[in-house]
């Protein structure tokens, strides 16, 4: 499936995350009418992404009226809420994550150090003509700055006394 047709099935999805930035609650039927579907379907819709919790918002049925859709503004709000103990353990998971990855990136790390092709690298590097500048600093310079700046303006400065 191409990346068009994906977009053009999500369009939907993205109307619906564009209204919760305009209505805190609208009519089910508006929503239906401005999607271009039966209500039934976009109720059915609607359902869908709240359960999958891609949409942060409820489906309400007032004693008169249309069902609404509620939006909730955050995420301490409304079914996405999630309470302190599971902030707290969802950090914990992603420290442990990257506490993982650390450990992979320093056994990485370790590897090149000692890797044939890396140690032939640094030999290459180290036995190209030196032109007074590390490659490394040289990438770092300002825009129009060089290493022949200040020569230039010692030619300068002799055309001047001259």
């Amino acid at each position: 499936m191409g990346l068009v047709d994906q977009l053009l099935r999500r369009a939907p999805w993205f109307f619906v995350q564009d209204l919760q930035k305009i209505y805190s609650a609208i009519p089910i039927p508006v929503v239906a009418a401005e999607l271009q579907q039966s209500p039934e379907r976009t109720h059915d819709y609607l359902e869908d992404l709240i359960k999958r919790r891609l949409l942060n918002a409820a489906i309400e049925y007032p004693q008169e009226g249309q069902p609404l859709l509620r939006f909730y503004p955050n995420l301490l709000t409304g079914p996405l809420a999630k309470t302190e103990e599971q902030h707290h353990s969802a950090i914990m998971k992603q420290k442990a994550k990257i506490e993982r990855l650390s450990e992979q990136v320093k056994t990485i790390d370790a590897r090149m150090a000692v890797s044939r092709y890396w140690v032939e690298h640094l030999k290459k590097r180290t036995q190209k003509p030196d032109d007074g500048l590390d490659r490394d600093q040289s990438e770092q310079m300002p825009w129009g700055s060089s290493r022949d700046a200040d020569g230039d303006e010692d030619l300068m400065e002799s055309m001047d006394m001259a």
